[in-house]
């Protein structure tokens, strides 16, 4: 989780600042943070759509990951772990992937 805190720290430009670790038998898979992007998934155009910490994550990753653990931090501007949870896609995302575990910071 701690990695996921300080990835979270790197964000800048977004509302939201999430970090993301995916972890399977001790070993860091992957990692994500929130991104700006142009276009929503239905092609729409707006400056406030962003890529999610989860969906960045798992981009690349082959499916299923029955033995991973996803990590996911979302910081306030202070920079301290506040509450976290998958947006409706984030979560069928998660489900599709087989997660065996995901942990989200909270307060």
């Amino acid at each position: 989780m701690d990695l996921a805190i300080k990835l979270a720290g790197t964000v800048e430009g977004v509302r939201s600042r999430h970090g993301a670790v995916l972890v399977s038998g001790g070993r860091v898979l992957s990692l994500g943070v929130n991104k700006r992007r142009n276009m929503n998934i239905a092609g729409q155009r707006s400056p406030h759509y962003t890529y999610h910490a989860e969906q960045q994550a798992l981009k690349g990753i082959e499916k299923p990951l029955h033995k991973a653990t996803l990590y996911v931090a979302r910081i306030s501007k202070a920079n301290s772990p506040v509450n976290s949870r998958p947006c409706s896609e984030c979560y069928k995302l998660l489900v599709e992937y087989n997660i065996k575990e995901v942990v989200y910071t909270h307060e």
